[in-house]
């Protein structure tokens, strides 16, 4: 009996505050927007820019890196064929963004 009475006190305790409070106006949270766009398409064309900054030159280290081991795999021709694959898979990524990007604009001009 004297564990259920202090169990009830303590609740009391806890929650006596809430009862006695008075009601306030709730507070007005506003959160800064952090991107520079207001819509979808806006959104839509920032991340692909940004996109393309990013991939443009790490597509050039890609191809500078597979040039070198094309240079360097002394005529093997296992590592001159990865080599060449990895060319294309970074021009094949790059143009994928390029066309994504060509996308947007034709969709945007077809439906304004």
């Amino acid at each position: 009996m004297s564990k259920i009475f202090m169990y009830l006190a303590l609740c009391a305790l806890l929650f006596l505050p809430f009862f006695f409070a008075e009601a306030a106006e709730p507070a007005v949270i506003s959160l800064p927007n952090p991107l520079t766009s207001e819509t979808f398409e806006e959104l839509i064309n920032v991340i692909i820019n940004w996109l393309l900054v990013i991939t443009g030159p790490i597509v050039a280290l890609l191809i500078v890196f597979a040039g070198a081991q094309i240079a360097f795999s002394g005529g093997s021709a296992e590592q001159v064929k990865k080599a060449r694959d990895m060319i294309i898979y970074a021009l094949v990524g790059y143009t994928v963004i390029i066309v994504a990007k060509v996308l947007v604009g034709v969709i945007k001009g077809l439906f304004g």
